[in-house]
């Protein structure tokens, strides 16, 4: 919980970046602070009780198109559709983050939040029926926690494009006293952010403000990729093994599994799933950037860098890593909204 929200004038509003991905939710807050949970939600009401005095880890939350089940959840239904920014799972799940984040009914929102770069743009023109759908879906403000909790209400809904965002991370900066501004030099340099997420990578080539919307691109491919490839491998060389969430993170932190009580090595299949999803993002990197010998700045951001960071090496002569590069696009957000209320908008 942060903070910096027990010291927020109440009343105005509170400008939040959250990246609301199909693998990861991501908060940031305007101190700097930033808060991630899993984007896992299951319909329906879970079962699940405490038997001692432990703190709850699983949450029901109601909306009005059924009820969700949110937190540490074993088995989650999936995220990967299309609909899913628009939908009451989405709903439920930013819900939660946000309750994780330490918000609740005192604080209004104004909140930023990010669509796939090629769903925002339609032939390089606004999708502006999505992005009115998704703003409209999370200012429904229909999600009620069943142990009572108060929510907070999102006043105002702005939507970026991911790896945009990341951009406005990088171009604008917050000097010691909380204020931001423009830095010009990065401004000015032809910048293409390579955003690995979830579902999906991005390739947004930015210079002052402009998307080259010809060297942009979003391809399918992220974390749910490999976790999908590690899930068909286990399935197929272990009996019919399907994973739960707890056993899929402990495969990719860990590289190993524990099934019928003995722990058993996958690194190699961990490994070759990541292999396979960067070769893939390799090539569309290398087919819309060529060597990027005209850009100034090669930027990697997204939840799915930390994993891939040894087969990013060498793509780009000019390449570098965002710092904490997950939360890049959730920064900008924060960012952009901010000055949005700044500026009166």
């Amino acid at each position: 919980m942060s903070k910096f929200l027990d010291n927020i004038t109440k009343g105005g509003d509170l400008p939040i970046g959250l990246d609301d991905g199909f693998d990861e939710t991501k908060v940031a807050l305007p101190n700097g602070e930033c808060i991630r949970i899993p984007s896992l939600a299951k319909s329906g009401i879970s079962e699940t009780i405490s038997i001692d005095d432990s703190a709850a880890n699983v949450f029901v939350y109601e909306t009005s198109d059924g009820a969700f089940t949110t937190g540490q959840v074993l088995e989650s239904d999936s995220t990967s559709f299309d609909e899913y920014p628009t939908s009451a799972m989405n709903r439920a799940i930013v819900a939660h983050a946000l309750r994780v984040s330490g918000m609740n009914a005192s604080h209004k929102l104004s909140i930023c939040t990010g669509l796939p770069l090629k769903r925002i743009y339609r032939s390089s023109t606004l999708n502006k029926t999505l992005i009115a759908a998704k703003q409209a879906n999370l200012m429904t403000n229909d999600v009620k926690a069943k142990d009572g909790y108060k929510l907070p209400v999102i006043a105002k809904h702005r939507v970026l494009a991911e790896g945009l965002a990341a951009w406005f991370d990088y171009v604008i900066d917050r000097d010691e006293k909380g204020t931001l501004a423009r830095n010009q030099d990065k401004y000015e340099k032809r910048t293409a952010i390579i955003d690995i997420g979830g579902r999906t990578t991005d390739i947004a080539v930015v210079k002052a403000g402009g998307l080259d919307y010809s060297r942009s691109s979003t391809i399918e491919a992220g974390m749910l990729s490999v976790k999908e490839t590690i899930r068909e491998v286990i399935f197929d060389e272990f009996d019919g093994i399907g994973l739960t969430n707890e056993q899929m993170f402990t495969a990719l932190h860990e590289n190993r599994i524990k099934l019928w009580g003995q722990w058993e090595n996958i690194s190699e299949i961990v490994n070759n799933a990541q292999r396979e999803v960067s070769k893939q993002i390799y090539a569309e990197s290398m087919r819309r950037l060529k060597k990027a010998a005209d850009i100034d700045d090669v930027i990697f951001v997204g939840g799915t860098v930390n994993k891939f960071e040894s087969l990013l090496d060498g793509w780009f002569r000019n390449q570098s890593i965002a710092n904490d590069p997950a939360f890049a696009n959730a920064r900008g957000m924060q960012k952009f909204t901010e000055l949005m209320l700044l500026s009166g908008k």
